[in-house]
This record gives structure tokens, sequence and C-alpha cells, in this order.
């Protein structure tokens, strides 16, 4: 798997460690066929994914599924995104209010992600 000997390897080219556990996250997943025969491409950037978001319901399709049930795991997958969005859009000292309770997740600042 591309990236895992790189990450352990320092720059003189040396592996001094491997991972032993990988957590992947805020992945995106689409049925390949169907995005391509739409025409749609994988977004670079948030407001390249945010305008093929809107593109994609104006074509009629709703443009994201999320599992977000599985009993005592419940949740988490829709936390990590929003804790990425939060940090996104409102930034790491508005982040860690939100944390702590000082914003609360309506806030103005917590609101958009």
């Amino acid at each position: 798997m591309p990236g895992l000997i790189e990450a352990g390897t320092s720059a003189d080219a040396q592996v001094y460690g491997l991972p032993n556990e990988v957590s992947v996250k805020s992945v995106l997943w689409t049925n390949a066929p169907a995005f391509e025969a739409a025409g749609y491409t994988a977004p670079k950037t948030l407001d390249e994914l945010l305008t093929l978001t809107e593109r994609i319901k104006a074509d009629g399709t709703a443009p994201w599924c999320i599992a977000a049930e599985s009993g005592g795991g419940t949740g988490w997958p829709i936390t990590d995104w929003i804790e990425d969005l939060v940090l996104r859009f409102a930034g790491p000292e508005n982040y860690d209010k939100c944390v702590t309770g000082e914003l609360k997740n309506d806030s103005p600042e917590i609101r958009p992600a």
C-alpha cells in the first residue's frame, strides 16, 4: 500500500518503523461508474466539494449518505465529519470553545459546520 513505508522513513531514506494501525476516517466513497456517467469529477477542495454537492442535488440525486447507526458505536462517523468542518469553518479556537461548552452547537460560529 503506497504511503505506509514512507510513513516510517526518514529524509535520508532510513526506515525506522511502520504504522501498526491505520484508521481511515472522513473518506468519501462513490459509485464510480455512476459518478463518471453523470460527468462528475472528484473535488480537490472543500469549495469544489460544495459546488459538486449542489450540482448533484440539482441533477435530482441525493448527494450524501452516511451510515450513522451502529449500536454502541452510533454517531462517530458524523462526529468526525462535524469536527473536521468545525475546525475548517470556525478555526481551532472556536473548536476548543465548542468542546468545552463555551460555544453551543447552534452558535453562529459552529452552525455552518
